[in-house]
């Protein structure tokens, strides 16, 4: 029998928690491979989506992606990955979102779903105690191979499920409109955040 008490408000983490791209420090004019940042966005967020898309399914690693990148721009593999770690590490946090989901009623499970890359588990959680304690749990894709709304949005599904609680007692925040409509038609609420403000209201419908 599902859990009639308890909801799980499903939480994105990029464009929610966190708005830092990968490599931002190669912003910068002075930095040594700022010439390569261009060239790369494009190559992997534009002209590759997909690839972009297996790599948050689990079938590249970080180190595979680098390698592309050597072996198509030229740039130093040691280099650009010691860049994109240090970078990952030091990424921003939404500091009062963080502080918000901490006020929930206990009866709101807090789970962080996000379409993600190795790097997020193996860079930015360590680096980044505060998104462990503000979670009840946290879920990458890349370790379950599929994203948000691959197969109609299984993934959360399988989340509910685990926690015997059912899909219409579920609440997700994300950017992204397509996996909104996706957790909509299974049954769950959503709330189509774009910015810090937005995210803070729609937490405070929660809070009593």
């Amino acid at each position: 029998m599902a859990n009639k008490t308890q909801k799980i408000l499903f939480v994105d983490f990029y464009g929610i928690l966190s708005n830092t791209r990968f490599w931002f420090s190669l912003q910068n004019p002075e930095h040594k491979h700022h010439r390569y940042l261009a060239d790369i966005q494009d190559f992997l967020f534009v002209q590759n989506r997909s690839l972009l898309d297996e790599w948050m399914r689990g079938k590249y690693t970080s180190e595979d992606i680098h390698r592309l990148l050597e072996e198509k721009f030229g740039v130093d593999f040691d280099e650009l990955f010691d860049v994109f770690v240090k970078d990952c590490e030091q990424i921003e946090l939404s500091q009062n979102i963080l502080d918000k989901l901490q006020t929930l009623p206990d009866e709101y499970l807090r789970i962080m779903v996000t379409d993600n890359m190795d790097s997020f588990d193996r860079f930015i959680l360590p680096a980044n105690k505060i998104l462990q304690s503000s979670f009840h749990g946290i879920n990458n894709s890349f370790y379950v191979k599929k994203l948000k709304s691959d197969k109609n949005g299984e993934w959360f599904l399988d989340i509910a499920n685990k926690y015997d609680i059912r899909i219409e007692d579920c609440i997700l925040i994300d950017d992204s409109l397509q996996n909104c409509e996706t957790f909509q038609k299974l049954g769950g609420k959503y709330y189509n955040s774009q910015t810090e403000e937005d995210v803070l209201s729609a937490l405070n419908n929660f809070i009593k």
